[in-house]
Order: structure tokens, then C-alpha cells, then sequence
């Protein structure tokens, strides 16, 4: 079994927001703690959370769109049709909170 270091900052970071895209840059402050790091902790970070997202790529829980002439590779918590559907369902469950105040009329 592969040990990713950084796996669970990654999938708390992602997960909390389900099809925002994220840039590296983001994800690495995220899991550093937006501390001032030298180069090589930066760069020792990124490495880790790339090896993190590869991972996550191959098991289809991320989406990446990849680089366009100059700009960053963007990453995304894949959101699933069925959870998808959830969350359009659930407003409909809740009674919205203007309804529930009034009296009954009678």
C-alpha cells in the first residue's frame, strides 16, 4: 500500500467544495497552512500533492482540465449524477423558513 502524504488535506480541500476548481497554487497553500516556506519545502509540498491528485485522478473521484498556453492546470472533487440529483432534491425537502413562520389562517 502507497502512503500519500498529503492525501488527506487534499480530499478535505476538494471534497468541502465539490466542483470548484482549484489551481495548484491553491492546494498548496491549503496544505501548508499558508506558512512562508522556502523553495524547497514548496516545491517538496508540490510534489506530494501532485503525487495525491495523480492518485485520485485514477480512481475518477478528481477531474483536472490540463494547461492552456501559459495558464494553470485546474482540479475539481468530481461530482457524481446521483449526488448531483441529491442536492437538487433536497431544497424541496426543507420548508423555507418564510413558509414556516406564518400562522395558519383559519
Amino acid at each position: 500500500m502507497v502512503r500519500y502524504r498529503y492525501a488527506r488535506e487534499v480530499i478535505d480541500l476538494l471534497a468541502a467544495l465539490p466542483g470548484r476548481e482549484w489551481r495548484m497554487h491553491e492546494i498548496v497553500r491549503h496544505v501548508s497552512r499558508a506558512r512562508h516556506t522556502g523553495k524547497q519545502e514548496r516545491e517538496r509540498i508540490r510534489k506530494g500533492v501532485r503525487r495525491a491528485l495523480q492518485a485520485l485522478i485514477e480512481v475518477h473521484v478528481v477531474q483536472y482540465k490540463p494547461t492552456r498556453s501559459g495558464g494553470a492546470t485546474l482540479y475539481r472533487w468530481k461530482v457524481s449524477q446521483k449526488r448531483a440529483a441529491m442536492w437538487d432534491n433536497a431544497p424541496a425537502t426543507v420548508a423555507p423558513a418564510a413558509l414556516a413562520s406564518q400562522p395558519d389562517e383559519q
